[in-house]
């Protein structure tokens, strides 16, 4: 199975820690469930592009402007 590990790029040494400062980078980066907010952004986008390409094709004007050639008919 396969198990995902937040890495660095590069090494990182941090000789003074501060809280506070943590707290705020954090905070500008869409705090800590930010990796499910955006996937959850990401997929709301693809459900309203979803119905609005469905909406596009089942509307008739739409099929007329289509060559019967690609209806098969």
């Amino acid at each position: 199975m396969f198990v995902y590990q937040k890495k660095l790029q590069y090494p990182v040494r941090i000789k003074n820690t501060n809280p506070k400062l943590a707290s705020l980078i954090i905070s500008q980066y869409g705090g800590p469930e930010w990796e499910r907010v955006r996937h959850n952004d990401f997929l709301r986008f693809v459900k309203k592009i979803f119905i609005f390409l469905y909406g596009l094709f089942i509307s008739s004007s739409f099929r007329q402007k289509i060559p019967l050639l690609y209806w098969g008919a």
